[in-house]
């Protein structure tokens, strides 16, 4: 007989609050949530969970033995609401009548100019007769926004949604389902289904045209995992569809492939040079830098057979800090692709020199695998900061489109066969990431899919060599408590290591939860990040030092490198805001200063 083991259930209303005092039961085992949704149950492993709560519609869900492990997510609505899946989770939803969400193909947002994605988002609504009534923020920088339709009828709106959908400028355009603060979720006309391992294409087909429904090939080494084109606009008849095909016996899961905004998670950098980065005393990595020399000088600053991909918004590729080679002999970068463009470079990174986040990629690359001792341009001088890795090698990823196009993404950069349809998509990899790190947030405030959850266990599983990929995300930057809220979906995931932020108090030596950060515990640690929004400037503020970015906003370019170097023709009184200098040669407006030595 099996022996019983704790069984740990959230439960949550359809806006994401924790429900207190929810009955939980499964076969003689019952409990009641407490403050924050969660409740233990005695379980012997594969059984069916029953939920009820006073005002909401009850939930009964089957656990296998194999889910039984892990924390099973409950979201309550009341009775006849609308709802989608996550994986096996149902989701009720307060309808929007005639609200759409339509994402921009990279094409349309190629020249990144706010004022111009502005404009022909007012120009798609006009089209349809709509207004724009949510835009800028997370809209403006994913690519997105969300417009209100009159339509007075469900024929009106399907003719106007297949008239956005035939727009060459727009990526994805349907009904909404989440809208909340800065973050939305809508349909496209993709479902994405899993089935039961023995059901063959041939079922699979019957199976979809039932629900009306074209197959369109499966996840390539994901397994019995499926597209499914629903043949008509994204309305909520494609989950009626989805929902039927869910109810099917040789259905582990069918759901929308929702098109969501994506949440940067920022880090400007500051300044330059290793006796600035004070994160690396904090970490030791001097002394894991001795530990690795002991056992191999070539790895000092890393194992060169060791690739980490980063998923962002690209890197710059011609960076110092991130080309050349390592200790091998081998090239940094093993490979770059941009999946919003769907091209392999990074030609849309240095379009829009206003925006903070076109670097955003590059910082993040370069806190973990920057060069290290690389000269600079100027003789006699090393180039700007220390990875963490900075013998580890390189994928960079430029990331885009619906959650499909990420799970896609994801399985290439592990080096699998993402099995995909999308015209471009670069060939499966001879050589995937071993680690994957992605700073940004995706899905909002939903329960994660089962699209994405077989992503990350195959790439965990069978990754790195059946090893097993490591997949690092950040926690976010709301400083909300994670247990009580579905913000960050994929850092969530107990295959995935959610990561914090921490920084320095103002003693400089004490390590402190940077005041921003999220929080829970599903977070696996904090790493060193900075205190705020703004210059590094301690004991008050103190900011993580990353690559220089060349071509910054505002004139806050931070230096690489001392291209011209100067003396104070007279000392500085304390608080004084002009130099002088014995000479200014050389120097130029625009340019940044570093008085005295680094660090």
């Amino acid at each position: 007989m099996q022996r019983p083991r704790s069984m740990q259930v959230h439960v949550a209303d359809y806006n994401n609050k924790p429900i207190e005092g929810a009955q939980v039961s499964a076969g003689n085992a019952s409990a009641y949530t407490d403050a924050k949704g969660d409740a233990l149950l005695e379980s012997a492993g594969a059984v069916d969970i029953t939920v009820q709560a006073r005002g909401f519609e009850e939930q009964q869900r089957f656990v296998d033995n194999r889910e039984a492990t892990r924390v099973q997510l409950f979201t309550l609505g009341r009775a006849g609401m609308p709802y989608y899946f996550r994986g096996k989770v149902k989701v009720p939803f307060e309808p929007l009548p005639g609200t759409i969400g339509v994402l921009l193909k990279e094409a349309a947002k190629s020249d990144n100019k706010r004022d111009v994605r502005e404009t022909r988002f007012a120009e798609l609504a006009k089209s349809v007769k709509g207004e724009v009534i949510r835009a800028g923020k997370n809209f403006e920088r994913s690519g997105l926004a969300v417009v209100r339709i009159d339509a007075k009828d469900e024929a009106t709106l399907d003719k106007r949604l297949r008239a956005l959908e035939k727009d060459p400028s727009v990526e994805a355009a349907g009904m909404v389902v989440r809208l909340e603060g800065d973050h939305a979720s809508f349909l496209t006309n993709l479902i994405i289904a899993r089935f039961d391992e023995h059901v063959d294409e041939g079922r699979v087909a019957d199976l979809a045209k039932r629900h009306g429904l074209v197959p369109e090939g499966r996840f390539g080494d994901l397994g019995n995992v499926h597209r499914l084109r629903f043949d008509g606009p994204a309305t909520f008849a494609v989950l009626e569809a989805a929902n039927a095909l869910a109810a099917e016996p040789d259905v582990v899961y069918a759901e929308p492939d929702l098109a969501s905004t994506s949440e940067e998670d920022a880090i400007i950098p500051n300044d330059f040079l290793f006796p600035e980065q004070w994160d690396h005393q904090l970490i030791d990595t001097p002394d894991a830098w001795q530990a690795l020399r002991d056992m191999d000088a070539s790895r000092t600053f890393g194992d060169a057979d060791i690739v980490m991909a980063v998923v962002d918004n690209g890197i710059d590729p011609n960076h110092p800090e991130l080309s050349g080679n390592v200790s091998s002999g081998a090239a940094k970068q093993v490979a770059l692709f941009d999946f919003g463009a769907m091209v392999g470079n990074m030609s849309n990174l240095s379009v829009d020199l206003t925006d903070m986040f076109r670097d955003h990629g590059t910082c993040c690359a370069s806190a973990a695998v920057a060069n290290t001792n690389n000269a600079s341009a100027v003789a006699g001088s090393t180039e700007g900061v220390a990875g963490v890795a900075g013998n580890c090698r390189l994928i960079g990823i430029r990331r885009g489109g619906t959650e499909a196009r990420y799970a896609e993404m994801y399985l290439w950069a592990a080096g699998f066969d993402a099995g995909s349809t999308t015209d471009g998509f670069p060939a499966q990899l001879a050589r995937g990431a071993d680690v994957i790190t992605s700073s940004f947030g995706f899905s909002v405030n939903n329960p994660i899919s089962g699209l994405m959850s077989d992503t990350f266990d195959r790439l965990t599983d069978d990754g790195r060599g059946g090893r097993g990929a490591l997949l690092f995300f950040s926690a976010g930057n709301d400083n909300v408590d994670l247990d009580t809220t579905n913000r960050r979906p994929w850092s969530m995931y107990d295959r995935c290591f959610g990561i914090a932020a921490s920084t320095l108090n103002n003693d400089g030596i004490t390590e402190i939860k940077a005041a921003y950060s999220n929080f829970g515990s599903t977070i696996i640690c904090c790493a060193p990040s900075n205190d705020n929004e703004g210059r590094h400037n301690p004991p008050q503020v103190f900011g993580a030092h990353t690559a220089t970015i060349v071509a910054a906003a505002n004139g806050d370019a931070i230096p690489g490198h001392p291209a011209q170097q100067s003396t104070l023709a007279a000392a500085a009184a304390a608080g004084a805001t002009v130099l002088s200098l014995a000479s200014a040669a050389g120097f130029a407006v625009g340019q940044a200063l570093l008085a005295g030595q680094s660090g």
